[in-house]
C-alpha cells in the first residue's frame, strides 16, 4: 500500500511537470535567449547613468559587445526618463499610507541612420507602503522600488532590442 502511494505521487508529479513543460511554462528570468545582435552603441545623457549601466552589463551577460560608435553596430538611444509618484491610498487621519510609483523610459533604435524602432516608451508601476514614523525607510524603500523597476525596464529593453534586430537587422 505504501509502495503503490509512492508511485502514485511520483507518477502525479511527473505528470503535472510534463504538462507544464509541454505546454511552454517557464520560471520568469530564468530562460537565457540569445541576442542577434553581435555590437551595440548606446547614446544616453549622464543622468541615465544607472539604466544604461544596468542595460551594458545585460548585454555583456549575452556576448553582446558595447562599442562608442560603429557603422554595423545597433545604436540604442535612451531619451528620456520619468520617475512619478502619486499617494494610492490614505490613511484615517487624511495622509497617505500608499504610493505608486511610474518609471517611464522613452527609447528608439537605429542602424546606419535607419530608425528600426521609432520612439517607444516602456512603463512600469510599484505600489509601496508609506510610514510617516520612519522617513528614511520609506525614501530607502522609494529608492529600491526605483532601482528595481530600472532592471525591468532593462531586460524588456533588450527583449526588444532583440525583437527588432530579428525583424530588420
Amino acid at each position: 500500500m505504501l509502495l503503490a502511494r509512492r508511485c502514485l505521487r511520483f507518477a502525479v508529479v511527473a505528470l503535472f511537470c510534463l504538462s507544464a513543460t509541454g505546454c511552454g511554462f517557464h520560471l520568469r528570468g530564468t530562460q537565457s535567449e540569445s541576442l542577434r545582435i553581435e555590437t551595440i552603441a548606446i547614446e544616453s545623457p549622464a543622468r541615465f547613468r544607472e539604466l544604461r549601466d544596468l542595460i551594458e552589463a545585460e548585454l555583456a551577460a549575452n556576448g553582446t559587445g558595447i562599442v562608442d560608435t560603429s557603422p554595423d553596430a545597433v545604436l540604442l538611444e535612451l531619451i528620456d526618463e520619468r520617475v512619478q509618484s502619486r499617494p494610492v491610498t490614505s490613511s484615517g487621519a487624511g495622509t497617505a499610507s500608499q504610493f505608486e510609483i511610474q518609471l517611464e523610459v522613452d527609447f528608439s533604435i537605429s542602424r546606419d541612420e535607419r530608425l528600426l524602432l521609432p520612439v517607444s516608451t516602456l512603463s512600469t508601476r510599484r505600489i509601496y507602503s508609506f510610514d510617516r514614523g520612519s522617513l528614511v525607510a520609506n525614501s530607502s524603500e522609494q529608492r529600491l522600488q526605483t532601482s528595481e523597476m530600472r532592471r525591468e525596464l532593462a531586460g524588456r529593453m533588450i527583449q526588444r532590442i532583440n525583437a527588432t534586430s530579428g525583424e530588420a537587422l
